[in-house]
This record gives C-alpha cells, structure tokens and sequence, in this order.
C-alpha cells in the first residue's frame, strides 16, 4: 500500500509527520490513519490568499483523499467509509 500511495503525484509520505499507521481503536476495530501533505510549492503557499485560494485547495485535497481512499480499498477491500479531516493550517 505504502507504494501505491507513495506513486501518487500529490501525496507526500514518509517525511516529517507524513505517515501511514494501523490502529485498534477503543471498539476493537482496524484503523488505518493516514496523515498526508498538500504538495503545495513554495511559491504557491507564498502568493496562496485564503479568501480566494481556499475552495481550490480544499477541492484538490479532496480529489488526493479520493484517491488515497480508492488505495486503501483495493488493498482491504470494501471497508467502510473515510473520515477525512482537512486543517487550514
């Protein structure tokens, strides 16, 4: 899985806190935490304005989430629905 994810263009894996992790939570469930970057370029960040910048950024992170996901089912099959969280930091 870690391949396949890593191969994605706009996912970041495996530097700084960018990381794939398999959890138990409290009800005895499998979790797969996923936490990703945005790859957003230095200039990009630089020039980037909330206001008006915002609503495309979140719509290519959801794009990179859907893709992301559609790896994660390939690998464990039909397992249930993601719980995205996209910060604004």
């Amino acid at each position: 899985m870690y391949q396949a994810l890593s191969s994605l263009e706009k996912t970041v894996l495996g530097s700084g806190n960018h990381f794939i992790d398999g959890c138990i939570d409290h009800n005895g469930r499998f979790v797969v935490l996923i936490h990703v970057g945005s790859r957003m370029e230095f200039s990009e960040r630089e020039a980037f304005v909330f206001h008006r910048d915002y609503q495309g950024y979140l719509e290519r992170a959801l794009a990179n989430h859907g893709e992301i996901w559609s790896i994660v089912s390939h690998v464990f099959g039909n397992v249930g629905t993601p719980i995205p969280s996209l910060s604004r930091s």
